[in-house]
């Protein structure tokens, strides 16, 4: 139903009632109608919507603008379709793995990448290939533009106002072995909970969507290819190694519902960590404003420049050592939790990005990184660069240096026991077992013949748990996990 015949109706309904009353519940109920309406069209398909302009008489009216917008829509690259039986699992050494397999990498043009030299901008916003990695790719026509060969200094030219922008697209065999895609997780136990038709939640440790390198070890993927459960609607995200409550909406309208509660700061959430130190009595407060240090990388710092953001924290224990730390973000900015903790000076024990002496010597307490935010950016990169993961560059570590990488496999183990010792996962294990026939290896892959290190488990583990989400007409929790609870000795 189109919006100029329910308004007709609304009129209609409004001239044969004489209740005020009456009047603004119709309006309610009408608007409410418009809304969803709104909502599934957004939903169906094109062919589905050509389908109906022409039933509706309108395919002749559409105006200028909208003529450009479909022009350009048509002469557009559209994303490459995957399906879940591109690959399958394999378990090795306690890891969820996924076979090598072929997929194209597809990104419609951002406004911070245009007017940027093809070349630059993936560079700077892409890791794992070296410069002149990039530019073989691109003089290959491995690295396109609208499925089209370009040269390296081609600039993006796309424009924002238009639906479908430039894409840039990598073409490459995608070589799933830990650290270097689909990385290899103790997550693959789910607690999934259907209390109603409209929500599911699920206490997870995972990649939540897909994106980047991730695609098949991805929750999304898992609960479709195992639980034959699709069609769901993202509420919020966790960070890759976060654990805890995460929300799916099962209908539009829910999605809908709960992401204005979102905007409007009215869903309380609660997440549970673990510090270094003493943390402060009492409740605290962290208003510092936080700016996207690096798109490459995905880490923030405290910007007076930066989103507003209030996270208040409040702790639950002390071992002498470290504390469990009770917080309550307001705001929803990326690593929200994480930076405020560093600034106050309590980052979280395991947390390898914000708890490094690259933010100085004070570790970005006070919002002092001791140096400026591009040699931040250098330090962090430099640690996290995929070349130190391969085979080829691995060292013998001394004595001393494999006594500390045992205890700290243990320690993380042990923190991960509550995921790793149910049933689930021993049946996981039989059934994912591996299969030579199903291993592709490509000589002209990189991903092939430059193989990795499978990571310790203390690389897919950090101490932080969202513990609750709580909202108009409903309230989902987990226990505390081991490591927050006051008997953690373990630091």
């Amino acid at each position: 139903m189109s919006l100029r015949s329910l308004l007709t109706k609304f009129k209609r309904l409004l001239s044969l009632e004489t209740s005020v009353d009456h009047n603004q519940r119709i309006e309610s109920q009408l608007m409410a109608t418009i809304i969803n309406s709104s909502v599934k069209r957004k939903l169906k398909t094109d062919e589905e919507r050509a389908a109906e302009r022409a039933a509706d008489g309108q395919t002749s009216e559409l105006s200028t603008k909208k003529k450009k917008k479909q022009k350009a829509r048509e002469g557009s690259t559209e994303a490459p379709k995957y399906s879940l039986d591109d690959s399958d699992y394999y378990v090795e050494n306690g890891l969820r793995k996924v076979y090598p397999y072929y997929y194209t990498y597809f990104s419609h043009c951002k406004g911070r990448w245009m007017g940027q030299e093809l070349h630059t901008f993936y560079s700077k916003e892409f890791r794992g290939l070296s410069d002149d990695q990039i530019r073989e790719r691109i003089e290959n026509g491995l690295l396109l533009v609208n499925n089209s060969k370009v040269a390296i200094d081609y600039k993006l030219k796309g424009k924002l106002c238009e639906s479908v922008a430039e894409v840039a697209v990598l073409s490459g065999h995608d070589s799933r072995g830990c650290l270097a895609g689909d990385k290899g997780t103790h997550d693959t136990c789910l607690q999934l909970t259907v209390p109603t038709h409209s929500l599911t939640t699920i206490v997870i440790v995972s990649q939540i969507h897909p994106c980047g390198k991730y695609r098949h070890n991805t929750l999304q993927h898992v609960l479709a290819k195992e639980h034959k459960i699709t069609d769901l609607y993202t509420i919020h995200r966790l960070d890759r190694l976060t654990s805890g409550v995460l929300m799916f909406a099962r209908t539009a309208a829910t999605a809908q519902r709960l992401h204005e509660q979102i905007r409007k700061h009215e869903l309380e959430k609660q997440y549970v960590c673990r510090v270094v130190g003493k943390f402060p009595d009492g409740v605290i407060t962290c208003e510092q404003p936080i700016e996207t240090l690096s798109h490459k990388i995905g880490i923030n710092v405290i910007d007076p420049n930066g989103k507003p953001c209030t996270t208040t924290f409040e702790r639950l224990n002390y071992n002498g050592k470290s504390s469990a730390v009770l917080c309550r973000p307001k705001t929803g900015r990326m690593h929200q939790i994480r930076v405020h903790l560093q600034y106050l000076g309590h980052p979280i024990l395991n947390d390898t990005f914000y708890n490094n002496d690259a933010f100085g010597p004070k570790r970005g307490k006070d919002g002092d990184y001791g140096k400026p935010k591009d040699e931040v950016i250098q330090d962090i990169d430099k640690q996290h660069q995929r070349m130190l993961y391969l085979l080829s560059n691995v060292t013998e570590l001394s004595a001393d240096e494999r006594e500390l990488d045992d205890k700290q496999r243990e320690i993380a183990l042990k923190a991960l026991h509550h995921y790793t010792n149910r049933e689930e996962w021993h049946s996981l294990v039989q059934k994912y077992k591996f299969d030579t026939n199903a291993l592709i290896i490509d000589t002209g892959c990189e991903e092939c013949t430059n193989k990795t290190i499978d990571p310790n488990p203390k690389d897919l583990l950090i101490y932080l748990h969202a513990l609750c989400y709580k909202g108009e007409g409903f309230e989902y929790k987990t226990a505390l996990p081991v490591w927050a609870l006051d008997d953690w000795d373990y630091d």
